[in-house]
Protein backbone atom coordinates (compact mmCIF):
# COMPACT_ATOMS: atom_id res chain seq x y z
CA UNK A 1 0.00 0.00 0.00
CA UNK A 2 1.50 3.05 -1.20
CA UNK A 3 -1.26 5.82 -0.74
CA UNK A 4 0.95 8.16 0.79
CA UNK A 5 3.75 7.56 -1.61
CA UNK A 6 5.78 10.73 -2.41
CA UNK A 7 4.36 13.00 0.42
CA UNK A 8 6.52 13.81 2.88
CA UNK A 9 5.25 13.45 7.05
CA UNK A 10 6.79 15.42 10.23
CA UNK A 11 5.59 13.50 13.52
CA UNK A 12 6.27 15.43 16.66
CA UNK A 13 6.61 12.88 19.78
CA UNK A 14 7.07 10.57 17.15
CA UNK A 15 9.95 8.11 18.93
CA UNK A 16 7.31 6.43 21.00
CA UNK A 17 3.82 5.64 21.73
CA UNK A 18 1.32 7.11 19.60
CA UNK A 19 3.67 9.22 17.36
CA UNK A 20 5.30 6.14 16.87
CA UNK A 21 2.53 4.28 15.53
CA UNK A 22 1.55 6.90 13.51
CA UNK A 23 5.41 7.35 11.59
CA UNK A 24 5.49 3.78 11.54
CA UNK A 25 1.70 3.47 9.69
CA UNK A 26 2.89 6.15 7.25
CA UNK A 27 5.80 4.72 6.36
CA UNK A 28 4.49 1.85 5.49
CA UNK A 29 2.38 3.38 3.21
CA UNK A 30 5.16 4.75 1.28
CA UNK A 31 5.33 8.47 2.93
CA UNK A 32 9.23 9.57 3.47
CA UNK A 33 9.12 10.26 7.68
CA UNK A 34 10.91 13.06 10.04
CA UNK A 35 10.43 12.10 13.21
CA UNK A 36 10.54 15.16 15.51
CA UNK A 37 11.16 15.29 19.35
CA UNK A 38 13.18 16.22 22.37
CA UNK A 39 14.14 12.05 23.63
CA UNK A 40 17.00 10.95 21.03
CA UNK A 41 17.49 7.11 21.55
CA UNK A 42 13.10 6.57 20.91
CA UNK A 43 13.91 8.31 18.24
CA UNK A 44 16.67 6.67 16.65
CA UNK A 45 15.06 3.55 17.67
CA UNK A 46 11.83 4.57 15.31
CA UNK A 47 14.51 5.98 12.20
CA UNK A 48 15.82 2.77 12.46
CA UNK A 49 12.14 0.66 12.05
CA UNK A 50 10.97 2.77 9.55
CA UNK A 51 14.06 1.75 7.70
CA UNK A 52 13.62 -1.47 7.99
CA UNK A 53 10.32 -1.05 6.51
CA UNK A 54 11.84 0.67 3.45
CA UNK A 55 10.74 3.93 4.23
CA UNK A 56 13.21 7.02 4.08
CA UNK A 57 13.52 8.47 7.82
CA UNK A 58 15.39 10.89 9.58
CA UNK A 59 15.16 12.42 13.33
CA UNK A 60 15.53 16.09 13.97
CA UNK A 61 16.06 16.92 17.53
CA UNK A 62 13.00 19.25 18.68
CA UNK A 63 11.45 20.77 21.53
CA UNK A 64 8.02 21.75 20.34
CA UNK A 65 8.30 24.61 23.03
CA UNK A 66 11.02 26.33 21.44
CA UNK A 67 9.99 28.72 18.74
CA UNK A 68 13.82 28.07 16.82
CA UNK A 69 13.26 24.60 17.40
CA UNK A 70 10.69 24.25 15.32
CA UNK A 71 11.73 26.52 12.54
CA UNK A 72 14.83 24.07 11.99
CA UNK A 73 12.41 21.16 12.10
CA UNK A 74 10.74 22.36 9.26
CA UNK A 75 14.11 23.61 7.15
CA UNK A 76 15.78 20.58 8.31
CA UNK A 77 12.63 18.26 6.43
CA UNK A 78 12.86 20.79 3.37
CA UNK A 79 16.71 20.16 3.37
CA UNK A 80 16.34 16.62 3.38
CA UNK A 81 13.06 15.81 1.39
CA UNK A 82 12.31 19.39 -0.40
CA UNK A 83 8.43 19.74 0.83
CA UNK A 84 6.01 19.17 3.97
CA UNK A 85 2.86 17.56 3.24
CA UNK A 86 2.23 16.56 6.46
CA UNK A 87 2.71 17.78 10.08
CA UNK A 88 1.40 15.46 12.70
CA UNK A 89 1.01 17.66 16.01
CA UNK A 90 1.62 14.53 18.84
CA UNK A 91 4.34 16.22 21.10
CA UNK A 92 2.28 16.50 24.73
CA UNK A 93 3.23 15.79 28.18
CA UNK A 94 0.61 15.24 30.62
CA UNK A 95 1.63 17.67 33.09
CA UNK A 96 1.93 17.42 36.81
CA UNK A 97 -0.38 15.02 38.53
CA UNK A 98 -1.37 16.98 41.49
CA UNK A 99 -4.00 19.44 42.93
CA UNK A 100 -3.92 22.49 41.50
CA UNK A 101 -3.07 24.22 44.67
CA UNK A 102 0.21 21.51 45.09
CA UNK A 103 1.01 23.09 41.48
CA UNK A 104 3.94 25.69 40.41
CA UNK A 105 3.02 28.41 37.74
CA UNK A 106 6.40 26.98 36.36
CA UNK A 107 5.05 23.61 36.45
CA UNK A 108 1.34 24.86 34.89
CA UNK A 109 3.44 26.49 32.13
CA UNK A 110 5.63 23.94 30.96
CA UNK A 111 2.73 21.83 30.21
CA UNK A 112 1.10 24.82 28.39
CA UNK A 113 3.86 25.63 26.15
CA UNK A 114 4.47 22.21 25.07
CA UNK A 115 1.19 20.94 24.35
CA UNK A 116 -0.47 24.69 23.49
CA UNK A 117 2.62 26.63 22.36
CA UNK A 118 4.24 23.57 20.90
CA UNK A 119 1.12 22.46 18.48
CA UNK A 120 0.91 26.64 17.65
CA UNK A 121 4.81 26.84 16.51
CA UNK A 122 5.22 23.76 14.39
CA UNK A 123 2.24 24.54 12.23
CA UNK A 124 3.34 28.06 11.91
CA UNK A 125 6.87 26.98 11.16
CA UNK A 126 5.93 24.37 8.23
CA UNK A 127 3.11 26.97 7.05
CA UNK A 128 5.28 28.47 4.66
CA UNK A 129 6.43 25.39 2.85
CA UNK A 130 2.72 24.01 2.54
CA UNK A 131 1.36 28.01 1.79
CA UNK A 132 3.99 27.56 -1.22
CA UNK A 133 2.67 24.07 -2.16
CA UNK A 134 -0.96 25.02 -2.10
CA UNK A 135 -1.70 21.80 -0.26
CA UNK A 136 -0.64 20.41 2.89
CA UNK A 137 -1.99 18.98 5.83
CA UNK A 138 -2.04 19.17 9.54
CA UNK A 139 -3.65 17.15 11.99
CA UNK A 140 -3.59 18.20 15.76
CA UNK A 141 -3.66 14.98 18.62
CA UNK A 142 -4.70 15.24 21.83
CA UNK A 143 -4.99 12.51 24.40
CA UNK A 144 -5.68 12.13 28.52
Amino acid sequence: MNELADKVAIITGGGYGIGKQIALKYGAAGAKVVIAARSVEPMKQTCAELERLGARAIQVSTDVSKEADCARMAAETIKAFGRIDILVNNAGISGPTKRITDMSLAEWQETIDIDLTGTWLATRAVLPAMDKQRAGNVINISSG
